[in-house]
């Protein structure tokens, strides 16, 4: 590993393009979806993840939150429809998820 120029020897994880270390990433993320589908429970309990909302004209409406989670390898990526949930509901939870397996 080159840092800064400077080559050092690790001497502990996986190596980086090793074929073993996008296996223990997936391992590692499992889970990883269902913590994001649950991140927006306080929002909505409905299973299509669908929030209810009032209309400017008062009518009622319910929008889906339109959020997904795209695994590769040993990343991923969260897609929704508004930086708000990502950064009010989501991402406490993916830090939290990802703190618990020393990420």
């Amino acid at each position: 590993m080159f840092d800064e120029g400077i080559y050092i020897d690790p001497e502990s994880g996986t190596p980086q393009g090793g074929t073993i270390s996008p296996t223990l990433a997936n391992f590692t993320l499992n889970g990883l979806e269902g913590t994001v589908r649950h991140s927006l429970d306080r929002l909505t309990k409905s299973k299509d993840l669908r929030m209810p909302v009032t209309m400017a004209d008062g009518r009622k409406r319910r929008i889906a939150l339109a959020t997904h989670t795209v695994r590769y390898a040993d990343d991923f990526v969260v897609i929704t429809r508004s930086k708000n949930l990502v950064t009010k509901y989501i991402m406490p939870e993916v830090v939290t998820f990802l703190g618990e397996r020393g990420l």
